[in-house]
C-alpha cells in the first residue's frame, strides 16, 4: 500500500513538473496584443509596429523572405494557424454573382439582384440562359457612389449556336451590387420568364497595396559640436520605414545623417546608413521629411542634423511612417485571439496574399500592446556553448590567465605582449584540458606611448627624433605626434637603407597650427615597410624657436576574440607553437547571432613562459612532425661521436731534431 502511494505521489510530481515547465515556457512571452472577434470567420488585422519583432534564432521556415517572431493563440490559449502578407495581387478577374434576390414581376419579367466582392473594377457582364430556344432583353442597374444608376438598357439575349447569352460592356467602375430586369419571349413573342443559369462579372481586381501606419516613438535630443543628435528606440525590430517626419522650431537647412547604434570592436558606435542635404526653402515650412524606404536593421534609430550654425530650435514632433504586414486567420469561435512575440517562433511574411479568392469577414484593430516585465531572452550560453576538442600542450611555450566571473559572451582583446606572437593562428583558449571555441571579430585600435631619442643641432636649428618600434605580429596603423603653439613645419620621415648604413626619405609632410591649442599630426603607417623597425623624424625650424613634441603615440590593430564561457573560473590563453594551424570550430555557424549581442569584456593576465622543453621531447617532435628533423638530429649525433672519438685517441709525440 505504501509503495502504491509513493508511486502515485511520484506520478503527480512528474505531471505537476511537466505542466509547470510548460506553463513557464508559455509565460515567457515578450509582448502581446489581443483581437476581439465577435463571430467566426476570416479575420484580418494590420500588425502593429510593437509586435513586429525580427526573428533571431527561431525554427527554420520554408519562407525565404523576411521573418518575424510571432505566435497567435485562440480564446482557449491554444496556437492557431495564421498568415502574414504585404499586399494583394492585381489583375484580370471574373466572378460569378450569387443571387440574393429573385422575384417575378406582374408583367412576366424577372428581377435578379446580387453583389460582387470588394476591390473589383467591373467592365463586362455575361448572362447565360439555360433555355436554348430562349430570347429576350435585359436592363441593368448598378450601385455605385451610394446610388443606383443604369449601366445597360434593352441588351439582347440571343442564341449564338452554342449557348444563349448576353454580352454587355459597361463603364469601368467600382460597383458593389447589380440589379437585372429580364424580359423573355417565346416563339410567338409572348412575354415569359427566362431560366437564368449564371451571371459572370469580369474586370480588374484592385488588390490592396501596402498597409501603412504612423507612430511617434520617444526620443532624446543632444547637441555635440553644433550637430543635433536625435536618439530613439523603435517599438519593434526589422520594421520597413517609409519616411521620417520632423517638425522643428525653425526650418532646417543643411546636411542630415541617419543611422543606428552598433557594437564595433566591443564598443557602441554610430553606424551611418544614409545621408542627404536640404538647401532650399520648402513649402512645408518647418517640416523635414526624410525618405527612408528600407527595412531598418535595428531598434536603434539615430538622426544627426547639421545646420551649419543656423537655428533649428526645439523638435516639436517626431513621427515615422512604416509599412506594416497584414495578419489573417480563420477564427473558429468568438473570443479574444492573442498575438505574442518572444516565444522564438519564426514566421515568414509573404509578398502576395496566399489565397486571392478568400473574402475577409472582419477587419479588426489590435487592442493596446502589453509588455511582459518578466520576459527573459534565450539563454545563448546554454543554447550555443560547447566545449572543443582535447588540447595537446606539446609545443606551446607560453600561457596567460583569462579570469571569468560568470557565464556569458565575452570579448578578449590581445594586449601588446600577446600581439607579439608571430603565429597568431596557433593561439588556443583552454579550460580543464579542452579547447574553448571562439571566433575572430573586428580588430580593435590600440595605442602605446613611444619613447624617442631627441637631438638638437643649434647651428642648423634642426631637431631629430629617433624612434624604435616594438615588435608586433600585425602592421602598425599610425603614429601620432602632438605639440602646442602656432607653427608651420615640414616634417621629414626617414627609414634605414637596405643592407647598408645611412637613411633614406620615406615621407615628407607639412604640420601647421594656427592657434595655441594642442595640434596633432597623424602619420599613416599602413604602407610602412614590414622589414623596418626604426624611423627618424627631422624638423627644421628655420628662423623660429624649436618646436617641442609633447607626446608620440603608435596605433595598431589588436586581434580580438569572441567566446562563450559556460562556467566561472580561470581560462588560459596559450601560444608559442610555431607548428599549430588555425582552429576550426562549429561556433562560427552561429556567429551572426552572437555578434548581435553585446559581449562582456575579458582581460588576459600576465604572460608566463614555460621552461624549455627537454631534449627527448624535442627529438620526439622532430621525428614525428618534420622529415628534415631526422637529418638534423642525425647530423648532431654524428658530430658528437666524432668529437668523442677524437678525445679517445692520444696525439702522437713527434720529436723533430735538426
Amino acid at each position: 500500500m505504501q509503495n502504491r502511494n509513493q508511486k502515485g505521489l511520484m506520478l503527480l510530481l512528474l505531471v505537476f513538473g511537466f505542466f509547470s515547465s510548460a506553463g513557464a515556457e508559455e509565460a515567457n512571452w515578450r509582448k502581446q496584443a489581443g483581437l476581439e472577434v465577435a463571430n467566426p470567420g476570416i479575420v484580418e488585422a494590420v500588425l502593429p509596429p510593437g509586435l513586429h519583432v525580427m526573428s533571431g534564432t527561431g525554427r527554420s521556415s520554408a519562407h525565404k523572405g523576411q521573418q518575424v517572431d510571432l505566435v497567435l493563440n485562440g480564446p482557449d490559449n491554444q496556437p492557431r494557424s495564421f498568415e502574414l502578407y504585404w499586399q494583394e495581387e492585381s489583375g484580370p478577374v471574373s466572378v460569378m454573382l450569387k443571387p440574393e434576390t429573385i422575384e417575378l414581376s406582374d408583367d412576366h419579367g424577372l428581377l435578379w439582384e446580387g453583389s460582387i466582392p470588394d476591390m473589383i473594377r467591373a467592365d463586362h457582364l455575361r448572362v447565360i440562359v439555360s433555355d436554348p430556344q430562349g430570347m429576350g432583353k435585359v436592363d441593368v442597374e448598378a450601385w455605385g457612389r451610394e446610388k443606383w444608376q443604369v449601366v445597360a438598357q434593352n441588351a439582347a439575349i440571343y442564341n449564338t449556336g452554342k449557348q444563349t447569352l448576353a454580352d454587355i460592356n459597361i463603364e469601368p467602375k467600382n460597383y458593389r451590387r447589380f440589379k437585372f430586369r429580364f424580359f423573355g419571349y417565346d416563339k410567338r413573342w409572348r412575354q415569359t420568364p427566362l431560366p437564368i443559369e449564371r451571371i459572370v462579372v469580369s474586370g480588374t481586381k484592385l488588390g490592396r497595396g501596402y498597409a501603412y501606419g504612423y507612430f511617434k516613438p520617444e526620443f532624446k535630443r543632444d547637441t555635440l559640436n553644433e550637430v543635433i543628435e536625435i536618439k530613439s528606440m523603435l517599438p519593434g525590430s526589422g520594421i520597413w520605414l517609409e519616411e521620417i517626419e520632423l517638425i522643428t522650431q525653425a526650418q532646417f537647412q543643411g546636411t542630415w545623417t541617419i543611422g543606428k547604434e552598433a557594437i564595433v570592436a566591443g564598443r557602441k558606435q554610430f553606424q551611418k546608413l544614409d545621408t542627404g542635404n536640404v538647401f532650399t526653402v520648402n513649402r512645408d515650412e518647418k517640416k523635414l521629411t526624410l525618405k527612408i524606404k528600407r527595412r531598418w536593421p535595428s531598434q536603434s534609430l539615430i538622426i544627426r542634423l547639421n545646420a551649419g550654425g543656423r537655428l533649428i530650435g526645439r523638435i516639436h514632433s517626431f513621427r515615422i511612417k512604416a509599412r506594416l504586414p497584414r495578419l489573417v486567420f480563420l477564427a473558429d469561435k468568438p473570443g479574444v485571439y492573442t498575438a505574442r512575440t518572444g516565444l522564438d517562433n519564426s514566421v515568414g511574411i509573404f509578398e502576395i496574399a496566399g489565397d486571392q479568392k478568400r473574402r475577409v469577414g472582419q477587419i479588426l484593430n489590435f487592442l493596446p500592446i502589453q509588455t511582459n516585465m518578466d520576459w527573459r531572452p534565450v539563454d545563448y550560453v546554454q543554447e550555443f556553448a560547447a566545449m572543443g576538442g582535447p588540447f595537446n600542450r606539446d609545443g606551446y611555450t607560453w600561457k596567460a590567465p583569462v579570469p571569468i566571473s560568470g557565464p556569458g559572451l565575452f570579448r578578449l582583446v590581445f594586449d601588446r605582449q600577446i600581439s607579439k606572437e608571430p603565429n597568431q593562428s596557433g593561439i588556443r583558449l583552454v579550460k580543464g584540458g579542452r579547447q574553448i571555441p571562439f571566433f575572430d571579430t573586428e580588430r580593435e585600435i590600440q595605442k602605446i606611448d613611444l619613447e624617442a631619442d631627441r637631438s638638437y643641432d643649434r647651428e642648423s636649428n634642426r631637431t631629430t627624433w629617433h624612434l624604435r618600434l616594438p615588435t608586433l605580429s600585425s602592421p602598425w596603423v599610425a603614429i601620432e605626434l602632438s605639440a602646442a603653439g602656432i607653427f608651420d613645419r615640414q616634417v621629414v620621415i626617414e627609414t634605414p637603407k637596405n643592407g647598408s648604413r645611412g637613411r633614406q626619405p620615406w615621407r615628407v609632410m607639412r604640420w601647421a597650427s594656427r592657434d595655441k591649442k594642442e595640434s596633432r599630426l597623424k602619420i599613416d603607417m599602413r604602407h610602412f615597410p614590414k622589414d623596418r623597425s626604426e624611423l627618424r623624424i627631422t624638423m627644421a625650424h628655420r628662423d623660429n624657436q624649436p618646436l617641442e613634441i609633447k607626446n608620440i603615440q603608435a596605433f595598431y590593430r589588436a586581434r580580438s576574440l569572441i567566446f562563450l564561457a559556460a562556467a566561472t573560473g580561470e581560462y588560459e590563453l596559450l601560444g608559442g607553437n610555431p607548428d599549430a594551424s588555425a582552429p576550426v570550430y562549429d561556433l562560427s555557424l552561429v556567429q551572426d547571432v552572437l555578434l548581435s549581442i553585446e559581449p562582456k569584456q575579458a582581460q588576459a593576465g600576465k604572460v608566463s613562459v614555460f621552461e624549455s622543453a627537454g631534449f627527448i621531447a624535442r627529438i620526439t617532435r622532430a621525428f614525428s612532425d618534420q622529415a628534415w628533423g631526422l637529418y638534423i638530429v642525425l647530423a648532431l649525433v654524428t658530430l658528437v661521436l666524432l668529437v668523442i672519438i677524437a678525445k679517445l685517441f692520444p696525439k702522437d709525440n713527434i720529436d723533430v731534431t735538426t
